[in-house]
């Protein structure tokens, strides 16, 4: 894959980080300007979490057209929907209005998301796969620390200020539509018999290792959405909060890129048990926390183990897919992962309601914990199959 097209790549692949980072500071403002509409608790969280509806809605469809039509049309008008209705937050009057839009741009998160996947999956495979979604991971996690800075600084005059750094797609619709490097994303051959008996044989394989990055995505989508309320009862400023919402990016990122750069073949396995324990004990953490520091260590471990958790599982889908069904495959994963975080705040809830922040954070490390023994014990079976198969 050519350098200027794997960098407008990973370019485009960032946007999707804004889709809530650059909101949630401002999530406590956004309750007080709408604090007359009834639920104003649940409807405010689905202005953040609506755009995963969306891409759960969406992603499986738009993986289908990818496979069929190519990603350049694909990805250009993604990024037209990623702008048009992103800004459209600014000048919103009614909550309504604003979760419909974030609907619209929720389509073009999912277009963006799934082209970029599929044009590394379908450029790299197995180990060179995992580095190359580790750069993009941790690439994701600088684009996402400038700008949740820049929302939180945002949110401190208002909450509509955020929504029009989303206009720094259409720059990129340009790049896109310039560089012919761009417009070689053409419709795959028709899928082989072969590649299907290969899904086949690994459609188990498959469909656990979605569930388990939909797992870590829902616990991870918990952190933007309540974690804001959590801090300012707190009473922990919208600077602060961004703060600490950067700080789960920067540990992500530096975990994802740790992975990517690391010049030995370090197990897919290894990498996911250790980000699980850290998830399980940094929630956990974060369960009992109530001061900065406490605050800040949780974060970061939380940032970390996702950083190490998800680049492997993707790499071991995208590899167990053959060419020509990489897009509807990866269009699941997203689809699979945003059901997840679309009902993260709906299922919170209650258990909030019940037993409080601390409560939650602490059963949200109990399901960690749970995750890794379940992959220990996979681990082992597998080790002791292959012992007696020689």
């Amino acid at each position: 894959m050519q350098k200027r097209a794997l960098t407008i790549t990973f370019l485009c692949a960032a946007l999707p980080v804004m889709m809530a980072v650059l909101l949630s500071p401002g999530l406590p403002a956004l309750q007080k300007e709408f604090m007359g509409e009834p639920e104003i608790q649940v409807l405010s969280k689905l202005v953040i979490m609506t755009p995963a509806l969306a891409i759960a809605s969406t992603a499986g469809l738009l993986g289908f057209l990818i496979d069929r039509w190519g990603r350049f049309p694909i990805l250009l008008i993604s990024l037209l929907l990623f702008g048009l209705f992103g800004v459209q937050g600014y000048w919103a009057e009614d909550i309504y209005a604003l979760i419909v839009t974030r609907f619209f741009f929720g389509i073009g998160v999912a277009g963006i998301m799934t082209t970029t996947s599929t044009t590394l999956a379908e450029h790299y495979d197995g180990l060179p796969l995992r580095r190359m979604l580790g750069f993009q991971a941790g690439f994701m996690g600088l684009w996402g620390i400038v700008f949740q800075v820049i929302g939180g600084f945002l949110a401190e005059t208002s909450w509509r200020s955020p929504f029009l750094l989303y206009a720094i797609a259409f720059p990129l619709v340009f790049v896109v539509i310039l560089d012919r490097t761009m417009h070689q994303g053409k419709p795959l051959e028709p899928v082989q018999p072969s590649a299907d008996r290969r899904t086949s044989r690994n459609i188990l394989r498959i469909v656990l290792l979605v569930l388990l990055s939909t797992t870590i995505m829902t616990l991870f989508a918990l952190l933007p959405v309540q974690g804001p309320l959590f801090f300012h009862d707190l009473n922990f400023s919208p600077k602060r909060t961004a703060f600490l919402l950067s700080m789960l990016t920067a540990s992500s990122c530096i975990a994802s890129l740790t992975l990517a750069l690391w010049r030995r073949r370090v197990s897919s396995i290894f990498a996911l048990m250790i980000g699980l324990s850290g998830l399980a004990f940094s929630f956990a953490w974060l369960g009992h926390a109530d001061r900065w520091r406490d605050l800040v260590l949780s974060m970061v471990g939380i940032g970390a183990g996702v950083g190490l958790c998800i680049p492997c599982v993707s790499a071991l889908i995208g590899t167990l897919t053959p060419s020509g069904q990489k897009g509807k495959i990866l269009g699941v994963l997203l689809t699979a992962n945003y059901v997840g975080q679309f009902f993260a705040p709906i299922w919170s809830q209650p258990v909030i309601q019940r037993a409080g922040n601390h409560e939650l954070f602490k059963l949200s490390a109990g399901l960690a914990a749970g995750l890794a023994v379940i992959i220990l014990g996979i681990t082992i079976f597998a080790v002791e199959r292959r012992s007696g198969e020689s």
